[in-house]
């Protein structure tokens, strides 16, 4: 298997953004390597501080990471509760058989934490 080596974030506030990302990884595995990163298996996210606008356009609508059980998600969505964190959908089902939660990070990125219900 051949999984994603990394993927970059473009951020207003690095330091933002890795407190923020690993308030709700860490709960999947995820790990801070460094100041700018975690990582889960052989996957790294990091982020790199740009002093531009956000703008629309095209590129990935949203990155979804995937969890264990519902119990996971449900924790990830109470911590982003508790830190006003802008969630569009969830906890809770909203496809056929997928729990999940759907925010926005600091910089406006959607994101999603979604687990497979075991029929």
């Amino acid at each position: 298997m051949n999984p994603i080596r990394h993927i970059e974030f473009w951020s207003s506030n690095v330091e933002n953004s890795v407190l923020f990302y690993e308030s709700f990884l860490n709960i999947l595995g995820w790990v801070r390597i460094d100041k700018n990163g975690l990582v889960c298996d052989q996957t790294k996210i990091y982020f790199r501080e740009k002093l531009i606008s956000l703008r629309e356009t095209l590129g990935p609508r949203h990155i979804c990471f995937q969890a264990n059980d519902e119990k996971a998600i449900d924790e990830i969505a109470s911590i982003l509760k508790s830190r006003g964190t802008s969630i569009l959908h969830g906890s809770g089902e909203l496809h056929p058989g997928s729990y999940m939660v759907v925010f926005k990070d600091p910089d406006g990125y959607i994101l999603e934490v979604s687990y497979k219900i075991k029929e």
